[in-house]
């Protein structure tokens, strides 16, 4: 059999670039998504592994790369470059979400198959090309070249060729500076919530008036709008917010919030976690407690998230030594 070379895959680095990666304390970060969606792009039947950080493919920089897991070779031309304005050091990326939606025969999303009440047990037999092949990408960027005018806000949508926008809305040049969307989480086949460290406004229309958001958007597809939340936005006393992880709960319409913070509009909450409920739009304090350090008069931080739905159980991870509610170590 004819052996294969060695991808010219590097990263700054040294990443393993097989398994997510993240460190928001400095700038070594790797994200992947599996291949088994298959992208769209010039061989849609051939399943792609694509990851993001800091990368350099065949000599040439990049923050997306492309590995088709067949051939073995990194393509040379989806490599995306990204970039931010005002600043020589280029964009970053610190979060791939893969699709999870179902389509159809037609290749349309299917309106049902991302519903609350949806029972992931019924796809665990399904064909992964059944699946949407878009990635959602968010991170600290502007635009993909120096000279581009095309504002991304920190969040784009790849399809194995092309990162395209997501909606309209969210950068507002007076204050949305510096954007850094650090975690993204799919709610359904038209929702997604973006989360991280930034301040912006947004045209409400049902409002006929500018809205701001802190740190936390929800994008609708099909009306093709970005919106806070209705009610309720993270704050701290001591710290600059930051979101590092949500989580969405389909069985409860419910997005639980991870990340460093104290506050919801100013009133102290148990530090480090928080939950949306879509159902009456508010945003509280979690119902499990929050994080803090052995001595509990310091604030725990909640990095990353994951539910287990089949058997109702959130697993968080962080910078925390007890839980708030129970005083356990």
């Amino acid at each position: 059999s004819r052996k294969k070379k060695k991808p010219p895959f590097h990263h700054r680095n040294g990443i393993n670039s097989t398994a997510d990666n993240v460190n928001h304390d400095d700038d070594t970060h790797v994200s992947t998504s599996t291949g088994t969606r298959k992208l769209s792009s010039s061989s849609p039947q051939t399943p792609k592994l694509v990851v993001a950080g800091k990368l350099v493919v065949d000599e040439g920089p990049c923050n997306i790369g492309q590995l088709d897991l067949e051939a073995g070779d990194w393509s040379l031309d989806q490599r995306i470059q990204l970039s931010l304005y005002n600043s020589y050091s280029g964009g970053e990326v610190y979060s791939l979400l893969a699709n999870g939606a179902i389509v159809n025969g037609g290749g349309q999303m299917s309106t049902s198959s991302m519903s609350p009440k949806h029972n992931n047990k019924k796809n665990k037999n399904k064909d992964p090309s059944q699946y949407g092949g878009e990635l959602i990408v968010v991170g600290a960027f502007d635009t993909t070249y120096r000279n581009s005018q095309v504002t991304y806000c920190s969040v784009g949508k790849w399809d194995g060729s092309l990162l395209s926008k997501v909606g309209e809305g969210l950068c507002n040049s007076a204050v949305s500076k510096g954007m850094k969307i650090t975690t993204a989480a799919l709610a359904g086949p038209t929702d997604v919530y973006v989360a991280g460290s930034f301040h912006t406004q947004v045209w409400n229309g049902d409002r006929h008036q500018f809205v701001k958001i802190f740190n936390i958007a929800h994008y609708n597809a099909v009306e093709q709008v970005w919106l806070p939340l209705p009610v309720g936005q993270i704050s701290c006393s001591w710290c600059l917010v930051t979101v590092l992880a949500i989580a969405w709960d389909s069985k409860r319409n419910q997005l639980h919030v991870a990340g460093k913070f104290n506050a919801i509009d100013n009133r102290n909450i148990p530090a480090g976690l928080a939950i949306y409920d879509q159902n009456t739009g508010h945003l509280v304090a979690h119902p499990g407690g929050g994080l803090t350090m052995k001595n509990t008069t310091q604030d725990g931080v909640g990095t990353a998230l994951q539910l287990d739905e089949e058997n109702d159980v959130l697993y968080v991870m962080g910078s925390f030594e007890r839980l708030s509610q129970t005083g356990m170590l």
